[in-house]
């Protein structure tokens, strides 16, 4: 099974080396989340590039679409060419105080991306609170990978499988994990999203992979709660 380790797009080189050092020996890539719940950082696709050129782990960059306008977004969908990146999500992203750059949809920008970058996958995020109509539509909008967000195990993701299956698309979902040393920052930051504990990954992950070949581990605040999840992912 293929392991994703999430890691925080942070500004600092000395905290991005710990990141990388905590997660390089398990996982397979790493995710690089843009301004998440809306409060900016480095730029996702500066952060992906230098863990890909420095430390040789392959990076999925996060494009925030109606951040920029349409100069600016192809500028930055022409970067991932030029640095490589072979995987790119595109979302509209976590909600801040500021105007919209434009009105152009992440599915929209999947031919933008595929014009700027033919070699990389386009993403899209999933939530599976949405109602299923409108999850099928999102399935067929031609993205080649899907993030499964709010998810509480293998039987969210079941009812679309076949529909992704047909379509050649993957289905990730996203596992956010609570640790002793994390659970206060999730239930302020993250109260609504399903969450799991460390003793409770290895069935829940056995239980993905006869759906889907990746998963995406996120353990926010916690270094040592993500070495050890991903520890537990990695021998599925």
């Amino acid at each position: 099974m293929e392991v994703i380790a999430e890691i925080e797009p942070t500004r600092a080189y000395e905290k991005l080396i710990r990141f990388i050092n905590t997660v390089k020996d398990f996982a397979d890539w790493v995710d690089v989340p843009e301004a998440p719940l809306g409060k900016s950082r480095a730029l996702s696709l500066a952060v992906s590039i230098v863990v890909q050129k420095d430390f040789g782990v392959p990076a999925i960059a996060h494009v925030r679409v109606q951040d920029h306008n349409r100069i600016g977004l192809r500028n930055i969908l022409g970067a991932t060419r030029i640095g490589n990146i072979k995987r790119v999500v595109l979302l509209r992203g976590d909600p801040v105080e500021t105007e919209r750059c434009n009105s152009r949809s992440p599915e929209e920008t999947i031919k933008d991306l595929r014009e700027e970058n033919p070699n990389a996958e386009a993403g899209l995020l999933l939530s599976v609170r949405r109602d299923p109509k409108e999850i099928i539509r999102r399935l067929r909008s031609g993205a080649d990978f899907y993030l499964v967000l709010n998810s509480r195990g293998p039987r969210d993701l079941r009812p679309y499988i076949s529909e992704a299956e047909k379509l050649g698309s993957k289905l990730i979902p996203y596992i956010l994990v609570e640790t002793s040393k994390n659970f206060k920052l999730l239930a302020s930051s993250l109260p609504g999203a399903p969450r799991f504990k460390i003793s409770d990954l290895k069935e829940v992950i056995e239980k993905y992979s006869t759906l889907v070949g990746s998963v995406l581990i996120s353990v926010p605040g916690d270094l040592e709660g993500m070495k050890e999840a991903l520890r537990i992912a990695k021998r599925i």
